[in-house]
């Protein structure tokens, strides 16, 4: 069984854990617990980074059965990918800016104030 995304590589052990892990959620509970493969993946990877590891008294394989892997390809949704926050991200453009005017009249033009003048 292949729980990794198509283009990724994964370490066997990892690969090992994330079967189990799999194996776990969808027959442990009294329901089975659909999650993306490539999530249970991922946590898998962070429990192998924490030092869990799969000893030689486990099984060396373990094989789900059809129906939880169809369900799960049914039910599991790829991922939103995360927006750049550095690249420039179009968007339709909503208004236009009115055109710079020429003349500002006087009466419309901002004064400086200075603090001996408003104190009089």
């Amino acid at each position: 069984m292949a729980v990794e995304k198509p283009g990724d590589h994964v370490d066997p052990e990892v690969q090992k854990l994330a079967q189990a892990l799999m194996f776990v959620l969808m027959t442990g509970g009294s329901a089975p617990y659909p999650i993306p493969a490539f999530e249970v993946t991922k946590m898998a990877q962070l429990a192998f980074e924490c030092g869990v590891r799969q000893t030689e008294q486990k099984a060396d394989s373990i094989e789900l059965p059809g129906w939880i892997l169809q369900g799960m390809r049914e039910q599991s949704v790829e991922s939103v990918p995360e927006p750049s926050v550095v690249g420039e991200q179009k968007t339709d453009l909503v208004c236009c800016a009115p055109d710079l005017p020429t003349e500002i009249p006087e009466h419309l033009m901002g004064a400086i104030v200075s603090e001996q003048e408003s104190e009089q």
